[in-house]
């Protein structure tokens, strides 16, 4: 076994579409002797196995969170955050918090360069060429066999760096839907306004057909019974004219 221990491998994807990865750069040269380059060749095939893995993790659980699948050659860590998962092969020495130190920074600088939109609409490898320079500098850099106390407190400052903005991401999602309240609330207050006026405006036409109505039956009523009354006078003057009735000639 090596005693070189790196990180050789990583990739970033949106559920089970691979948007951006990258082999390791510092294979050749951390390679002291024959044997060790042989191994890390051997570990450059780590690829394949890192592509099941991750379809293994889309098949089952896409929900915030990490963890370490352990092999007998290779140990693969992610981190999934909201459908993204960001991944890196490692051999099964190397530390495992510098191995989630390395995604966290990986991570942080994924969100720096792509919004939510570009990576859901982003296609298989899209972002390769750009982003895998940065997978293989943040390989090389948490790949430092010497574990310094600065590799240490730079995985602690990432590691609350990565608290802040997920605490952020949920203040704002938070005001987002205090915001969506807001315009609802607006919204309804302003239907309710609208209905208030339609309910008048509708009451008072309701009033005025109410009043014609009474003003048509009362004219009705009243033709009728200038109607029957002419009927009767005709009935009792025997004349269409009313002539007797009106210069008082005896009728009978």
């Amino acid at each position: 076994m090596s005693s070189v221990h790196v990180i050789t491998y990583s990739l970033v994807a949106y559920e089970g579409t691979v948007l951006a990865q990258a082999e390791s750069d510092i294979l050749p040269q951390a390679a002291a002797s024959e044997q060790e380059e042989r191994w890390f060749r051997q570990m450059v095939k780590s690829r394949p196995y890192a592509r099941k893995i991750l379809a293994s993790v889309v098949k089952g659980n896409l929900v915030n969170h990490k963890k370490t699948f352990l092999s007998k050659k290779f140990h693969f860590h992610y981190i999934v955050k909201r459908s993204v998962v960001y991944l890196c092969v490692t051999d099964t020495a190397f530390p495992q918090k510098s191995a989630f130190a390395c995604l966290q920074g990986i991570k942080r600088e994924w969100k720096r360069m792509y919004t939510r939109n570009a990576t859901i609409n982003a296609h298989n490898e899209q972002m390769t060429r750009e982003f895998g320079p940065v997978l293989q500098q943040k390989m090389r850099y948490h790949s430092d066999v010497t574990a310094t106390a600065l590799t240490k407190l730079q995985g602690k400052v990432d590691t609350v760096k990565d608290h802040m903005f997920d605490n952020m991401e949920k203040v704002f999602a938070r005001a987002d839907k205090l915001e969506d309240i807001e315009a609802q609330t607006r919204e309804m207050n302003e239907n309710s306004l609208l209905f208030k006026k339609n309910t008048v405006k509708q009451k008072r036409k309701k009033w005025w057909q109410n009043k014609l109505w009474g003003v048509a039956l009362c004219f009705c009523c009243c033709l009728l019974l200038i109607v029957v009354l002419y009927v009767v006078a005709w009935v009792v003057c025997r004349d269409v004219l009313l002539r007797p009735c009106i210069h008082g000639d005896q009728v009978f």
